[in-house]
């Protein structure tokens, strides 16, 4: 039985929907954001995974259900993941970098491999109470450059004020 089509606009929507409530959780003015890291990095690896689907639509390709952020992306056309990459590295991966210093971490900073350490978020800290020392995300910064390389090519799926 052929699948119904899914529509890339309510996978857009919902993404948006899980990135704003992830922000809203980690927000400064949220006095308990610290407690919320866990769920917040869940809502924001969930957005990210939505995005890449969505992306995934926009370029006429088939999407399945699963949540390994990093095989997802392979999946994009090249060009797409050039731009994403270029946004990536202008925008996060100097922080990455810094935290990296700053903790003695050594995180990944370039964005393919990043997606790999950070690729089952979704399964990780949901169950982190299994192996607290999988919980690794720092793809925070990726949310709004997905969100601005749909509305690159969907520009009327920008919100109206």
């Amino acid at each position: 039985m052929k699948r119904k089509p899914i529509d890339p606009k309510s996978v857009f929507d919902l993404a948006c929907k899980f990135a704003a409530a992830e922000q809203h959780l980690r927000h400064k003015s949220n006095p308990n954001a610290g407690y919320m890291a866990s769920p917040s990095m869940v809502m924001s690896a969930f957005a990210i995974e939505l995005f890449l689907k969505c992306l995934l639509l926009l370029e006429g390709k088939e999407i399945d259900r699963t949540h390994l952020l990093n095989v997802l992306y392979q999946k994009l056309s090249r060009s797409q993941r050039r731009r994403i990459e270029k946004s990536w590295d202008k925008e996060a991966r100097p922080k990455i970098i810094q935290l990296n210093q700053r903790f003695g971490y050594d995180h990944p900073s370039d964005l393919p491999n990043a997606l790999v350490t950070c690729g089952q978020t979704f399964r990780d800290t949901r169950y982190g109470y299994e192996d607290p020392d999988r919980q690794v995300f720092y793809l925070g910064e990726l949310p709004p450059i997905l969100w601005r390389a749909i509305i690159a090519i969907r520009p009327e799926w920008t919100p109206k004020r």
